[in-house]
């Protein structure tokens, strides 16, 4: 039914269902993850400051916090050989808020979830940091779980 409504919707509506369908997202793991529980207007709020961030962003003819270097096989997801797990790491910078998040999830080599965790942080760091520090807690996250 949301795509159905999507299909119908303008490129700036889609983009603003879209943002507030992530916030609403957002929300509920923050609730989940960290005990936050945030009123609808705040998430709707926090969906739209973001929107505008984005748009932002996007008609600014810089993009400071963007590696200009992507190399073809991050494109796409590869599988790990039969036996190995693969842990894939992002990191998210909020400079205006003055907080960064990491992200790790780990897969099996048939694509199985097996785990995955996210921590936010405050402070500024650079892009290169932050990617740093996912891969720190990927690190410690995984040796956790053979304890």
């Amino acid at each position: 039914m949301v795509f159905h409504c999507l299909e119908r919707c303008s490129s700036k509506e889609m983009c603003t269902i879209s943002m507030i369908l992530w916030g609403i997202w957002k929300c509920r793991n923050e609730k989940l993850w960290n005990g936050i529980v945030n009123t609808a207007s705040v998430t709707i709020s926090l969906a739209y400051d973001l929107l505008q961030q984005w748009i932002n962003v996007q008609s600014s003819s810089q993009d400071p916090q963007v590696s200009s270097y992507t190399p073809k096989e991050a494109l796409s997801w590869q599988r790990p050989p039969s036996g190995y797990l693969k842990c894939n790491i992002d990191a998210a910078i909020f400079k205006e808020e003055h907080i960064f998040g990491v992200a790790a999830i780990i897969q099996d080599s048939n694509e199985a979830f097996m785990v995955c965790g996210m921590h936010k942080y405050n402070g500024n760091i650079e892009v290169r940091e932050a990617e740093a520090k996912a891969l720190y807690d990927a690190l410690n996250w995984t040796i956790s779980l053979e304890s």
